[in-house]
């Protein structure tokens, strides 16, 4: 049995991509979880740039 890593769409849907996306991102907290990581580390100005 082979394992897949990223799941396969017989037909691309970006919309139902990015909300499959953003669940996984509210379910386990990504966001939060990256902040800590990141908690007393300088933001790179790249980083900066890319909200703008």
């Amino acid at each position: 049995m082979s394992h897949k890593r990223f799941a396969e769409y017989a037909k691309l849907d970006l919309a139902a991509v990015n909300k499959e996306i953003l669940k996984k991102w509210k379910d386990e907290n990504i966001f939060r979880k990256s902040m800590e990581i990141r908690k007393g580390k300088p933001m790179k100005l790249s980083t900066i740039l890319n909200f703008l």
